[in-house]
């Protein structure tokens, strides 16, 4: 009796910490290479007042008052044009790895349109105005 009220007590804690943490939860494989840039620019885009390096983001932000729908800040027409194949039609209802899925799909697409790391960094007011971030370099690539 006690062993199945201690497994099923298990269960929900590890439930609520993948709730709580959603990088317990995803494999690396599922997150695009230059995840960890994208993360610096989400939390400076859209900060939830949280603890944590996920937690820390508002990644279900409706876009109501002046900021971006989701946890990335860029626009819906830039979400609509570069979310990953299968992601929802909003923002806020995709899940973070979708999000920075859009994030580097975006900044591929202005790489490419520009040929500069820095030019293609522009697309988030956050990188340079708060993170002093200007792209990537050909070694970071």
């Amino acid at each position: 009796m006690w062993s199945k009220i201690l497994l099923a007590f298990l269960c929900i804690l590890c439930l609520l910490a993948g709730l709580m943490a959603p990088e317990l939860s995803m494999a690396k494989s599922t997150l695009p290479p230059h995840y960890e840039q994208w993360l610096k620019t989400c939390r400076a885009e859209q900060p939830s007042g949280k603890a944590g390096k996920w937690a820390s983001i508002k990644w279900k932000h409706d876009g109501s008052g002046i900021t971006y729908p989701g946890g990335c800040g860029f626009t819906i027409p830039n979400w609509r044009d570069h979310k990953p194949k299968g992601a929802p039609e909003r923002m806020s209802d995709a899940t973070p790895a979708q999000q920075l899925w859009a994030c580097e799909n975006i900044y591929r697409f202005y790489l490419k349109l520009s040929g500069s790391h820095r030019y293609a960094s522009t697309v988030w007011d956050a990188n340079h105005s708060i993170l002093g971030w200007y792209g990537f370099t050909e070694e970071t690539w």
